[in-house]
């Protein structure tokens, strides 16, 4: 009874360490990466959604939870974007957060973010318009704002 048992599972405790492992990135890759963080000017946004909160613990600390279709924005909501930067040792990082509604500027904000690998920081999005908007995040360099990402999103009524 028990070798049957043993001989059933054998099977699963073999495949469970494949199915769970990761895949190692490359010595280039992993290089690649330490080289920006050590040597990189500019912050790089590594991820951005629309989220209806963030959860903030232990172990998930500042994660999008609720993550909204940024085609259906309801008006008047307080959705907020979330994002993900890796931020270089040497950045003096000012990132500027501007919105446009039906292609007309909207007030903009400055976000400061810190080194880190993974920085995140949260911002409302607008919602007092119902139709397309969209957030441009541009950054502070030697020449002046360069765009750094466009996020468009649509606001509908509710």
């Amino acid at each position: 009874m028990r070798l049957k048992l043993l001989a059933g599972l054998l099977p699963l405790l073999l495949a469970a360490p494949v199915a769970i492992a990761a895949e190692n990135p490359s010595a280039d890759e992993v290089n690649r990466v330490f080289s920006y963080i050590y040597e990189g000017q500019y912050p790089l946004l590594l991820e951005a959604k629309a989220c209806s909160q963030v959860v903030r613990g232990a172990d998930n600390a500042a994660q999008c939870a609720g993550e909204l279709d940024t085609n259906r924005i309801v008006q008047g909501s307080r959705p907020l974007l979330w994002m993900s930067f890796l931020v270089p040792k040497q950045a003096d990082a000012e990132v500027r957060m501007s919105f446009r509604y039906e292609s007309r500027p909207y007030p903009h904000t400055l976000l400061k973010t810190a080194k880190g690998m993974r920085y995140r920081v949260t911002r409302y999005l607008e919602t007092a318009h119902v139709g397309r908007w969209q957030v441009e995040l541009s950054q502070l360099t030697d020449h002046g704002f360069e765009p750094i990402a466009t996020i468009p999103y649509t606001v509908v009524a509710h």
